[in-house]
């Protein structure tokens, strides 16, 4: 280091000899301002490249997702128990040809207008959460936990039904005692 800065104080008279051409404050100055461009340039492209980036990932992901579409859907339907085995099959047939018997038999009645709205909320209510039931199964089939709470939903709105049928019957019987006196 020393030597280059005696080098350059013995030839300093040398440096200064040539003085630069008339255009060159000119060519410097635009040189500085494309320079100065650059870096805002320089950012719209990583900007740019980032962009590309998530733009190309959504579409792959979009892609990806719609061809395994088909393999999705047959896991959204539902799942009921006849899907699992046979036993189970046997066991929410008999509990909806029940329920099914019953609730013919409640719109049958004379009275069927008057019941406990309550009631009949509730078999509802209980009816569309057997249709969740059915969803979770598809989604984990074979699990004992869903399994159980369908067969426990069967009995609970078979209950329910017999419920609002014997209160059906009750008020018809006590009408036609009624009607008698």
């Amino acid at each position: 280091m020393e030597n280059l800065e005696q080098f350059i104080k013995d030839n300093h008279d040398n440096f200064n000899q040539d003085e630069p051409n008339a255009h060159h404050h000119e060519r410097f100055k635009r040189k500085l301002e494309s320079n100065q461009a650059k870096p805002k340039t320089f950012a719209l492209k990583i900007a740019a490249g980032f962009f590309f980036i998530i733009i190309a990932a959504w579409f792959l992901q979009f892609f990806m997702v719609k061809q395994s579409a088909p393999h999705q859907n047959v896991a959204i339907k539902e799942l009921s128990l006849k899907d699992i085995s046979p036993e189970l099959a046997e066991v929410e047939t008999y509990y909806n040809s029940a329920l099914e018997i019953k609730m013919q038999d409640f719109y049958g009645q004379k009275n069927s207008n008057n019941f406990d709205p309550e009631l009949y909320q509730q078999i509802d209510i209980l009816d569309k959460e057997y249709q969740k039931l059915k969803l979770d199964l598809a989604e984990n089939q074979g699990n004992k936990m869903i399994i159980m709470a369908m067969i426990q939903n069967l009995k609970l709105r078979l209950d329910a039904v017999e419920q609002l049928l014997l209160q059906t019957k009750n008020l018809n019987q006590s009408n036609h005692e009624n009607d008698k006196a």
